[in-house]
């Protein structure tokens, strides 16, 4: 956090509300790395919605409910029998895979960390 509280000065076009905003939201897991970078992008060039309406209107919150991204991860499973069967027979490189499918489904809003859990889990039952 420290390297991005460096790099803004007193002429910042971003509020310090709005920097505050953004960090409680990553703070909370309701928003990314990369989704702040995001919206630090617009705000300073120029636009003038709320932090929380950016987000919102771009549909950017993270998803960080572990039901619905055992729901998702649950679909991936019924779509690639052959991968999970790779999985199976100690091919490890199929979890990069699962987790990339679980990436793709969610637009990049899954939590990383719930994901890898639920990756892992999953696949240990099955």
């Amino acid at each position: 956090m420290y390297v991005i509280l460096a790099a803004f000065s007193f002429s910042s076009p971003i509020k310090p509300a709005d920097f505050g905003q953004i960090l409680d939201m990553l703070e909370n897991k309701s928003i990314s790395l990369n989704t702040v970078k995001k919206v630090l992008m617009l705000v300073v060039d120029g636009d003038q919605r709320s932090v929380a309406d950016i987000v919102a209107q771009n549909n950017w919150h993270q998803i960080t409910d572990e039901t619905v991204l055992k729901e998702i991860f649950d679909s991936i499973i019924q779509e690639n029998p052959k991968a999970v069967q790779q999985y199976r027979r100690g091919k490890v490189k199929v979890l990069k895979f699962f987790i990339n499918q679980m990436h793709q489904k969610t637009e990049g809003r899954a939590e990383p960390l719930l994901v890898n859990k639920i990756v892992d889990e999953k696949l240990r039952q099955n």
